[in-house]
């Protein structure tokens, strides 16, 4: 009975099992942590998503800006090389 004891105490006092028991109490912090991390990566990619939407308003604003000049300055322009 006593040899039981002893490997009881050993097992007790172990590294291995105190790796373990952390890691059981950590897992449910260590979830969360990895959830968190998750939804930081979506939000990044939804304000990448934004900024690039917003780039191409941008450039669609200048492009009819650049047309409607365009446009407007034609019966101007006097072909030199024509």
């Amino acid at each position: 009975m006593g040899d039981i004891h002893n490997l009881q105490v050993l097992i007790s006092q172990s590294p291995i099992l105190k790796k373990y028991n952390q890691a059981q109490q950590n897992a449910p912090a260590n979830g969360l942590q990895i959830l968190g991390v998750a939804e930081q990566e979506k939000v990044k990619k939804k304000m990448s998503t934004v900024s690039e939407l917003e780039e191409t308003e941008k450039t669609e604003r200048e492009e009819a800006r650049k047309r409607r000049l365009k446009n407007g300055a034609e019966p101007h322009l006097v072909d030199r090389y024509g």
